[in-house]
């Protein structure tokens, strides 16, 4: 059953974010770094106002009403009212914050921003009502589908010169708010007759509070670098730097987002089955197998940097590249760690407002290491403080889930992990020093199979007993009684 729901809602989660990533590269070269810059901070300002107004109604309404269809009518219309005044005051704060952090282009960039909130906050509503009905294929069917459109939608709107960021960022609000048309009229209709009361909206307020502080405190880690970079310097800086930061940490994003579609679930079985001691070994392994992914993921993209600029960017994006994307990678790892492995531990002990506290030295690091080190080193000063900020919170997660759950780091597994990932850099930065006389794209493509290839025959080498025990699992669970004869 897991199986199968993981594979229906996987496009719907890998394609929205490799929409994204080509967006990126096709955008560089359309735009110049000040509207790509500008175009970033749209999107990270209206991501980071949707989210902090909507979300907290559209958990509720997977938590407290899934199994009630007959609150389904009132939950949606309560929800539907909820947002509606959220979105009203996130478009206001965006108002506010254009003003502040684009003063040269202030009403451009609010009007982006708003159309982001709007039609964003409309999908997630009529999604999150598919959802809660388990229409997964149709889920799956408009993330995937609206995927291709913004892409559609970039590529009509920057066919001429002079392209500006807030064309293209009204042409991705308009296929979002046509596909939230569709998802709210499909999420809506024939919903089964109101047989039960609704949570009240004082219930589900106070359940959002936390909600809330979390991910406020979650964006001063993961945004504030490029905040305090267009405030410090300029937006063709944060342009640069947005191209970079997207290069490091998009293939460690959608690599442990997708473990943890099915372990997540997975451990909050284990949990409610065995108790702290029983998910001991599960938060622990979950470690083992995060790391090795993970970390292996960053080494390739590391080892891979010399020629990601020149392969995937045009010339005028590629300075400062090499340096940006390690610290985006280790970064990324790190808060990868914390939040598909520790945090899920929170989840489970039902504790959300000490997954907030971790957030805090996390948020600290990151703003103050931005503002000391962006003025002497720039770009790679903003992506070290993420780095450091990233691993501040990985530590508070694992010092503060051990109360709980006290699992421990095996360091010899760990650095069985750490030679694998150094062996994969090192073979695909020694193809990229090597005078191959390759095209670039064509080299990255090289190093990437040769990093990968000596990445696995070393997991072979140094963890046989563990490469064992999990294909007997997949094949158990696959319903095959272990592995082949």
């Amino acid at each position: 059953m897991l199986i199968r729901s993981t594979l229906v809602y996987a496009p719907a989660i890998v394609a929205p974010r490799l929409a994204a990533f080509l967006l990126v590269l096709y955008l560089t070269r359309r735009l110049g770094a000040p509207e790509f810059g500008l175009y970033a901070l749209v999107g990270l300002i209206g991501e980071m106002l949707d989210t902090t107004a909507s979300s907290w109604a559209r958990f509720s309404l997977l938590r407290s009403d899934t199994t009630r269809p007959g609150a389904w009518r009132e939950a949606l219309r309560t929800c539907g009212g909820l947002l509606t005044g959220t979105t009203l005051l996130a478009c206001a704060a965006a108002v506010g914050t254009s003003f502040v952090l684009t003063p040269e282009r202030a009403w451009p960039f609010a009007i982006s921003a708003c159309a982001y909130i709007v039609s964003n906050s409309a999908l997630r509503l009529g999604l999150t009502a598919l959802q809660l009905r388990g229409r997964k294929l149709e889920f799956s069917l408009i993330e995937t589908a609206r995927a291709a459109g913004l892409l559609a939608s970039a590529w009509l709107v920057t066919r001429g010169s002079d392209i500006t960021f807030e064309t293209v960022a009204l042409a991705n609000a308009a296929v979002t708010a046509a596909f939230a048309v569709v998802a709210l009229v499909r999420g809506s209709m024939n919903l089964p007759p109101a047989t039960e009361r609704a949570e009240s909206v004082r219930r589900r307020l106070v359940y959002g509070v936390p909600f809330v502080a979390l991910i406020l405190v979650q964006y001063s880690v993961s945004s504030s670098d490029r905040v305090v970079l267009k405030i410090l310097e300029d937006a063709g800086s944060v342009g640069l730097y947005a191209a970079a930061f997207l290069l490091g940490r998009t293939p460690i994003d959608m690599i442990g987002n997708a473990v943890n579609q099915g372990g997540f679930p997975d451990f909050m079985r284990h949990y409610d089955e065995r108790g702290p001691q029983g998910a001991v070994g599960f938060v622990e392994g979950a470690f083992e197998l995060m790391s090795l992914l993970l970390i292996g993921a960053g080494a390739l993209t590391v080892g891979a940097s010399g020629v990601v600029a020149p392969a995937l960017l045009p010339m005028k994006y590629a300075e400062g590249v090499a340096q940006v994307l390690p610290l985006a990678a280790l970064g990324g790892v790190f808060m990868g760690l914390k939040s598909y492995v520790f945090d899920n531990v929170f989840h489970a002990v039902r504790r959300n407002w000490l997954q907030v506290s971790t957030y805090f030295p996390a948020g600290l690091a990151t703003v103050v290491g931005c503002f000391l080190l962006i003025p002497p080193f720039g770009r790679t000063g903003a992506a070290a403080a993420f780095a450091i900020g990233s691993g501040a919170g990985l530590a508070a997660s694992y010092l503060v889930t051990r109360r709980f759950v006290p699992a421990r780091i095996d360091l010899r597994e760990l650095a069985k992990a750490l030679a694998a990932a150094a062996l994969a850099a090192g073979a695909a930065r020694a193809l990229e020093m090597a005078p191959t006389g390759l095209p670039p794209l064509v080299e990255l493509a090289a190093a990437g199979v040769l990093g990968s290839l000596v990445w696995a025959a070393a997991v072979l080498v140094l963890r046989p007993r563990a490469l064992a025990s999990s294909r007997a699992k997949v094949f158990a669970r696959l319903g095959l009684g272990g592995a082949p004869a």
